[in-house]
């Protein structure tokens, strides 16, 4: 064995035991091997965990990303993603689904932000309070921060009956008509989906095929992280006041990949099928 493969194990080894020894706080980016104490909640069936980390919402990251309104934006945050709700039994899209339903899709459509110029706070808030009754109404338990009702003096928007969850509300919101492939927004007729922007600009991707909206996608992958029940158990701990605006899609790269590998080979197939018919006896 040649001495620079030694390198790297030898390196990590340093890093890792240097880390033990000078006391570093375990996180997501000094978590690098399994059984190592503290970084439990960062490994899973011995593979590491997918961890995201939201940036802290910082003027200079309102002014990069030209947000509109920095007490909106962190108020949104604190509402409108899915890992702000618990509710055992419950998979990761479910929650999107109810966030949706609940009217998060007002507030998703173009990153929200032509919402936040036009709105005032108050109404934007009312929108937001609406969403975490809806939530809460439905048996979500609530780990953000955003808690305006519990104030000494509640908004008037506290006072409005708690909204249900609603079908039609998720699937005909703004956010589900540009975006109709995905799987929160579920079921979608095929035209629908066709003519969202992606699928204009490439017919050819998996999720613009027909065929592909016949079966659930927790039908189809029922191991899917995304379908996933939450556990009986869980932590609450509160998290920071920045969130990421990304809604992360529901297919893992590994089930895009075979998808695609799928949709090639079927049109080989139709392809060899032509070329045998028109080709010269």
């Amino acid at each position: 064995m040649k001495s620079s493969d030694l390198l790297t194990p030898l390196l990590v080894f340093f890093i890792l035991t240097g880390c033990s020894s000078r006391g570093i706080t375990p996180s997501a980016s000094n978590c690098y091997g399994n059984g190592q104490p503290g970084c439990e909640q960062y490994w899973g069936g011995g593979k590491p965990k997918l961890v995201t980390i939201d940036p802290p919402v910082t003027d200079e990251f309102i002014r990069k990303f030209k947000i509109p309104s920095k007490e909106k934006y962190i108020n949104r945050s604190e509402v409108y993603v899915f890992k702000r709700w618990s509710k055992p039994g419950t998979s990761k899209l479910e929650k999107e689904k109810a966030l949706l339903e609940c009217g998060s899709g007002e507030y998703l459509n173009d990153h929200g932000y032509q919402h936040m110029k036009n709105t005032s706070l108050e109404d934007y808030n009312a929108g937001l309070i609406r969403i975490q009754r809806c939530m809460l109404q439905d048996g979500f338990r609530y780990l953000g921060k955003f808690e305006p009702c519990s104030g000494h003096n509640p908004p008037s928007s506290c006072q409005i009956a708690a909204p249900a969850r609603d079908l039609n509300t998720r699937v005909n919101s703004q956010y589900c008509v540009a975006n109709a492939y995905i799987d929160a927004c579920q079921p979608q007729s095929i035209e629908r989906i066709l003519a969202t922007d992606k699928c204009q600009k490439s017919p050819y991707l998996y999720f613009c095929q027909p065929s592909y909206y016949g079966i659930d996608i927790c039908e189809r992958y029922p191991k899917s992280e995304n379908c996933q029940p939450e556990q009986d158990t869980i932590t609450q701990e509160k998290p920071n006041s920045g969130s990421s605006t990304y809604l992360p899609q529901s297919r893992s790269v590994d089930m895009t990949n075979q998808l695609q590998r799928n949709v090639q080979n079927q049109n080989n197939r139709q392809m060899n099928d032509m070329l045998r018919n028109v080709a010269p006896r």
